[in-house]
């Protein structure tokens, strides 16, 4: 007659918890894989990626700069 509910039916819903749990485990893997691979590197690989990450970001900066002055320079000449 009354048969009784199991938790499973209620925890179907991905509540709050259940949604928290989810991501800490998706960041705890992909600080896993991120770090796995930079453990079994040496420190000169090591430095040698930071050196080329940082490279690249001064270079992005200077390209985003740059093309922001020439704009600026476009706008300034169009309106001559």
């Amino acid at each position: 007659m009354g048969e009784k509910q199991t938790g499973t039916l209620r925890r179907r819903g991905h509540g709050l918890a259940e949604q928290i749990l989810v991501r800490v485990r998706y960041s705890a893997a992909l600080v896993y894989v991120w770090e796995r691979p930079m453990s079994l590197l040496s420190h000169a690989a090591k430095t040698a990626v930071g050196v080329v990450v940082g490279a690249l970001a001064v270079i992005a900066a200077y390209c985003g700069l740059t093309a922001t002055q020439w704009r600026l320079g476009f706008i300034q000449w169009s309106r001559q």
